[in-house]
């Protein structure tokens, strides 16, 4: 992977804000990590709705380590987040 020089700095996820680590376009993947942040903390133009993201796989990290990657274009549809 590498280091995260897009725009997309914050990934919102439910009501959890994750902060954009590692990003790599051209295997349409990324990792983050859980912030303790509110919608309100972070820069409109930073942030990104999962539902934008559906092409990547993600991997995310919380307080307990990281999580499988997730293919968010099917966790969207599993979630009836996609149309």
């Amino acid at each position: 992977m590498e280091v995260n020089i897009s725009k997309i700095k914050y990934i919102l996820i439910s009501d959890k804000i994750y902060k954009v680590k590692d990003i790599d376009f051209s295997h349409l993947a990324l990792e983050a990590e859980e912030t303790g942040l509110r919608v309100d903390d972070v820069p409109e133009s930073e942030l990104w709705g999962v539902s934008e993201l559906k092409e990547f796989k993600v991997r995310l990290a919380n307080g307990k380590g990281k999580a499988d990657v997730i293919d968010m274009a099917g966790w969207l549809k599993g979630h009836g987040l996609r149309e």
